[in-house]
């Protein structure tokens, strides 16, 4: 036990002292960015990405480790499956070390996506306080192969220092308050906005909404931000027959 929180003070530090990249903000989501820079510099990982949860599996990504693992964070959020989507449901770790291999029955779609952009395994672990979710780190490998011990250790270490992270930002009695406390850092009102405006414009279902719009974002090849952007500024009509 002692050994982990020593780690986790040796990570801490490292993330304070890393320089930002250009173009990262120097806040609470510049701080998250750095996270995931610092673990792909400390692991054997290609690229890392955060989600937070919005609810009703869905998610935004909150900071990645560079613009190709934003992408790759994204690709789980436009098609509906992936690590962080089963972490949600299953409350749990995902590990999947051959994403081309065993990985192909369980996501048909986000494998073939994912190993596109060149992603060969994926790890994905939970940020919960109590029972309530809050996230997902994903951690990705451009080779297939399990984790070592050590570096499985260092990756729920970096998710928990993600938590304790996220959770500075949170009003403590009402962690459910995620989605309002970050609209200054998440496009979060741009997807419930877009969402909202799909069941009123087609008389669908919550669910049903966001489906038409990641159903829009994967056949378009545009990322579900962006379509839910255009949207909500009147730039993206769906109709009752479009995807």
């Amino acid at each position: 036990m002692s050994d982990n929180r020593g780690r986790s003070a040796e990570l801490s530090d490292l993330i304070d002292v890393e320089p930002l990249r250009p173009g990262v903000r120097g806040d609470r989501a510049g701080q998250l960015h750095r996270l995931c820079d610092v673990l792909v510099e400390v692991l054997p990982a290609s690229a890392a990405g955060l989600t937070v949860s919005l609810g009703d599996y869905l998610a935004v990504v909150l900071a990645a480790s560079g613009p190709r693992a934003e992408e790759i964070e994204e690709l789980q959020l436009t098609l509906g499956e992936g690590p962080c989507i089963d972490v949600e449901r299953l409350s749990r770790p995902v590990l999947e070390p051959d994403l081309a291999g065993s990985g192909a029955p369980r996501w048909p779609a986000y494998g073939p996506a994912a190993g596109g952009l060149g992603v060969a395994a994926v790890f994905a672990f939970p940020m919960h306080v109590g029972a309530t979710h809050l996230g997902v780190l994903d951690v990705y490998q451009p080779c297939a192969g399990e984790l070592s011990h050590r570096a499985l250790l260092d990756c729920l270490l970096f998710a928990d220092i993600a938590r304790t992270f996220v959770l500075e930002d949170l009003d403590r009695d009402n962690v459910d308050g995620l989605s309002i406390q970050w609209t200054d850092v998440l496009p979060i009102p741009e997807f419930y906005q877009a969402q909202g405006m799909l069941m009123i414009q087609l008389g669908a279902e919550p669910v049903d909404a966001l489906a038409r719009i990641r159903a829009y974002a994967f056949a378009h090849d545009e990322r579900i931000g962006d379509v839910a952007r255009d949207i909500v500024t009147g730039r993206l009509k769906l109709g009752r027959d479009e995807s």
